[in-house]
This record gives structure tokens, sequence and C-alpha cells, in this order.
């Protein structure tokens, strides 16, 4: 009985702190700190990936990139269906890619964040 009743005591102990645990990084303040750290996680290993000229990584950064700024730019554009000749069409595609690779480039830490704070 002695046993049971301090599992169950260590089982409380143990729920209690990471109440707590998730308390702090709930706070506005853990956020904050949450995404500067990411951001800054971010621009290094940018920085990184720059330095080190390997086209593995440079491909997949501009994947996840253009992936998430692609939701963000069509999150923004108009609900219009655009009649454009075929050159128009490529045209189109071509610029809202390169936005949606620098808006990914941006926001790629914010939406991890995101995903974290979803999780925690």
């Amino acid at each position: 009985m002695d046993k049971t009743m301090s599992e169950m005591e260590w089982n409380n102990n143990q729920e209690t702190k990471a109440h707590k645990t998730g308390s702090v990084f709930g706070s506005p303040v853990g956020k904050i700190i949450t995404v500067a750290v990411l951001y800054a996680l971010w621009l290094g290993l940018l920085g990184l990936m720059g330095s080190m000229n390997s086209q593995f990584f440079t491909g997949a950064i501009i994947v996840i990139s253009v992936a998430i700024g692609w939701k963000c730019v069509t999150a923004i554009q108009p609900r219009m269906f655009l009649f454009l000749p075929i050159i128009g069409w490529a045209i189109y595609f071509f610029v809202k890619f390169f936005i949606s690779l620098f808006a990914g480039l941006v926001l790629t830490p914010w939406q991890v964040a995101k995903l974290v704070f979803l999780k925690a």
C-alpha cells in the first residue's frame, strides 16, 4: 500500500512539474523568447548554408520557404480568377514563386513557433 501511495504521489508531482513548465513556456515572455531563439537559429542556419555552398541544403531551404510563403501569398491574394495568356501565367507563377520564397524566409520561424505553441 505504501508503494502504491508513493507512486501516486510521484505521478502527481510529475504532473505538477509538467504543468509549471507548460505555464512558463506558454507565457507571453516565454513565447517571445522562443520566437527570438527560432529566428536566431534560422538566421544561423541560413548563414551556415550560405557558407557551405551545399546544393541539397540550399534546395531544402528553398522548398520549405516557398511552401510556407506560398500559403501566405495565396491567403492575401485576391480570390478572383485571372484571364491571362500562357506567357502571362508563366510570369504570374514566376513572380509568385519569388515573392513566396522571400515571404517564406521570413515566416518559417514564425510558423515553426506556432506549431510548437500548439503542441505545448
